[in-house]
């Protein structure tokens, strides 16, 4: 592909799958919003100033300029017009049904051009007393100088001088819910996060296939031990000299016992075994690395300052002798869809470099494409990836730099990148991951996330009435300022990461 397509690419990659992770999580609290019956004023994809925008039914619905992240607004997050105070001055234009449906208030009038077709039809009132929360009443003056009742529509509209805003009677008000409804609502947009990483994990197996567990040959790498001996696919690995192979899991373990050493290889098809001899690969893998550096446990080692090496105590014995040294690791790394070498300089000052030795035969695992197996596959890879993130997380309490080992936006949307880059199968598990992580982080009780408002939840359960709204608010607007803070924290360390500073 052309660069410049290349980058138009990725571009679209990228804004494709923080565009879908945004949109499910509020989708979800959408959804359950909606059950409730709760008035919901915006669906926003993105911060900032608005870049489309259109109406449908009740919710406006809008892109805005920064798209790192979204809302739902549901009536009763905030300050509502309702209560107007007595002796205002205002507007009402009555529906075909003599109800009020529309209030202009009197800042409403400011916008002058607009105003005009505001208060077309409409006749001026004063204000003698609004109980339009909870009765959707208005008592204002007659010409008589009694007062006249009026009845509003529950899809009254009130003209603030920001525009109309249909209003909300108290039971379309997210606060007037019980504590079930409003649980359910915070909880759908992490839940629903979730819900699209378990998808996704489905459609990743689907696409690439299940791993067989069986030691079945599905594909011999060329010039290996295994197609040296003669080795082909459909075969099944029954044992490696002495040692049985009942499954894949146990064939690495078993090769890796005569790597470097000429060994029997016993093989099966069509109820017919033959035996063939061979010596493994030796494979050289990074086991333990301090944190923070670009060596990570699995990568492959081909060569350190320049040189091979035959045995690991060969390989050990030359780190020792440059022990509080600089050296240059070459290890394989993936690019596109090939693994090629990369030199990576280490300082053994900086800790000890773990390696562990590997035997290869060349042999690759069977691949089955079926549904079921996918769909077998997708809640347990879910279930391991859940664990593997609450392990992090605990990790971050003991790191001695947990800022290291955290990555912000930018980090994010480059890795975002490389994935797409790397094509489907491996966008779609990236994509998994990273909605699966945004579920988990949302319910953590951090203030301004759904996980502190559900906590807050229970309290009230526990209280048996909620906490007073303004210090609530005032907790999560602290805890936002916190939050953007750290983001800018972690994006400013991505950025020198990847700038090479």
């Amino acid at each position: 592909m052309p660069e410049p397509l290349s980058g138009i690419y990725v571009a679209l990659a990228i804004a494709g799958v923080f565009t879908l992770l945004v949109f499910v999580h509020e989708f979800g609290h959408y959804t359950f919003a909606k059950r409730a019956g709760i008035l919901i004023r915006e669906f926003a994809i993105g911060f900032g100033p608005r870049l489309i925008s259109w109406k449908r039914g009740e919710t406006t619905w809008s892109i805005r300029l920064f798209p790192l992240g979204g809302y739902v607004r549901m009536a009763g997050e905030e300050a509502e017009e309702g209560e107007i105070p007595e002796g205002t001055r205002i507007y009402l234009v009555e529906g075909s049904d003599g109800r009020i449906a529309r209030i202009v208030l009197p800042e409403a009038l400011e916008r002058r051009k607009e105003a005009e077709t505001w208060i077309r039809g409409a006749r001026e009132a004063e204000v003698r007393a609004s109980r339009l929360v909870d009765r959707l009443e208005l008592v204002v003056a007659d010409p008589s100088g009694g007062v006249e009742v009026l009845y509003a529509r529950p899809d009254l509209e009130i003209v603030t001088a920001e525009g109309p805003v249909q209003f909300a009677p108290r039971d379309r008000l997210f606060g007037s819910k019980t504590i079930g409804q409003r649980l359910a609502v915070l909880a759908a947009g992490p839940v629903f996060n979730i819900l699209l990483a378990l998808l996704l994990f489905f459609v990743y197996f689907l696409v690439r296939g299940v791993p067989s567990e069986d030691p079945v040959v599905g594909g011999v790498l060329p010039d290996s031990p295994a197609q040296q001996a003669g080795i082909v696919p459909g075969e099944r690995i029954v044992a490696v000299g002495d040692v049985p192979v009942r499954t894949w899991d146990e064939l690495g373990p078993a090769v890796s016992l005569y790597a470097g050493k000429p060994v029997e290889v016993t093989l099966e098809k069509d109820g017919v075994r033959r035996t063939v001899t061979l010596t493994p690969e030796v494979r050289f893998i990074v086991e333990r690395v301090p944190a923070g550096k670009e060596l990570k446990p699995g990568d492959r080692i081909l060569a350190i300052d320049g040189r091979r090496f035959a045995s690991l105590s060969e390989l050990d014995a030359y780190l020792q002798a440059h022990r509080g040294e600089r050296i240059v690791v070459t290890v394989e790394r993936p690019e596109g869809e090939e693994l090629r070498p990369v030199d990576v300089p280490y300082d053994l000052a900086a800790g000890e470099l773990g390696v562990t030795v590997k035997g290869q035969l060349g042999v690759q695992q069977a691949i089955l494409h079926t549904p079921v197996l996918a769909l077998i596959r997708a809640p347990e890879e879910l279930w391991r990836w859940t664990a593997m993130i609450f392990g992090a997380l605990g990790h971050l309490f003991v790191a001695q730099n947990p800022l290291a080992e955290i990555g912000g936006p930018v980090l994010i949307m480059s890795t975002t990148g490389e994935m797409a880059k790397r094509g489907v199968e491996a966008l779609l598990f990236w994509t998994a991951l990273l909605s699966l992580n945004l579920g988990i982080f949302n319910l953590i009780p951090i203030p301004a996330l759904d996980g502190a408002r559900i906590l807050f939840l229970g309290v009230e359960w526990v209280r048996g009435r909620p906490l007073d709204p303004a210090k609530e608010n005032l907790i999560h607007l602290i805890g936002f300022a916190f939050l953007l803070l750290f983001i800018l924290v972690v994006t400013w360390k991505d950025v020198q990461m990847l700038l090479g500073g």
